[in-house]
């Protein structure tokens, strides 16, 4: 596949945010396209990239060796995807066990539905309503939507799509039972095959994953291809759409009575909901 770049007017992050202090090192963005274009049906791979190229000077000369893309409309999240600066604090990341009476405790189901109202979730409802997102939609059933990741890179090389849910009540994991396992198998091997057949992995090469906790309560699916070009910082918060299938067919009420380890990311509401909440009403059992 060949890649043609149009810099448009360069847009640098100073070195003092992305890098070491004093650093002459900058990032660059400019937008690149595939070509020749392919119909977004068959290809996320149509429509427009950010390209990121670490450069080794404030030029504007790019280096290879360090330059991956993003959808454009993914801009805003560039620094995140960079990193902090290397001198960063180190994120607080707690391990804990949610338990089913603290995940269904008065303070995680209300946690739960103030995310959901949350208008920085919102954008999750909108695809599911067609209000945003529907050019990049690669599959739509009755049942889900599939379409490409923008809060992580999507190039030739890498592919990281989400396959959202159309049933609101499904909020996460927990939420499965096992009449839910044919809805799980039609995902799975629909995704999959789209990946296969136009996408170009092989099966064995995609991993179709859920986060608990998710970032957004909704039920989703994250596909990505090749396993292990990019999945997620904490591991133990992967949970394997095979591994869920096969634990709902040994019990379909699985995920209701599970002890399952997660992370949870600084010191806010999340992370005193399983501290405070557990020790003061007995919950850790």
């Amino acid at each position: 596949m060949q890649w043609q770049s149009m810099t448009l007017k360069p847009i640098t992050f100073p070195g003092h945010y992305l890098t070491s202090e004093n650093s002459s090192e900058h990032f660059q963005l400019c937008i690149t396209r595939h070509l020749p274009p392919m119909p977004s049906s068959a290809s996320l791979h149509s429509k427009s990239y950010a390209q990121v190229s670490k450069t080794t000077s404030a030029d504007g000369r790019p280096n290879k060796a360090h330059s991956f893309l993003v959808p454009c409309r993914s801009a805003l999240s560039i620094a995140h995807l960079l990193g902090p600066p290397p001198n960063a604090k180190p994120t607080l990341r707690s391990v804990v066990v949610c338990t089913p009476k603290i995940s269904n405790s008065a303070p995680m189901q209300n946690y739960i539905e103030n995310q959901t109202k949350a208008e920085k979730k919102q954008w999750v409802y909108d695809v599911l309503n067609g209000r945003r997102e529907t050019e990049n939609l690669l599959l739509q059933t009755p049942d889900f939507v599939l379409l490409p990741d923008t809060e992580v890179p999507n190039t030739v090389d890498i592919v990281n799509l989400l396959a959202i849910f159309k049933d609101t009540s499904l909020k996460s994991i927990r939420s499965l039972t096992g009449q839910h396992l044919e809805l799980l198998k039609q995902c799975r091997d629909m995704c999959t095959d789209f990946i296969v057949q136009n996408l170009g992995f092989e099966r064995t090469q995609i991993l179709a994953f859920f986060h608990y906790l998710p970032s957004v309560f909704q039920l989703h699916v994250h596909f990505c291809a090749p396993y292990g070009q990019y999945t997620t910082l904490d591991i133990c918060k992967i949970h394997p759409l095979d591994t869920v299938i096969s634990n709902l067919e040994i019990d379909p009420e699985y995920y209701q009575k599970v002890s399952l380890t997660t992370v949870v990311i600084g010191r806010g509401e999340l992370n005193s909901i399983y501290t405070q909440t557990a020790t003061d009403t007995g919950l850790q059992t």
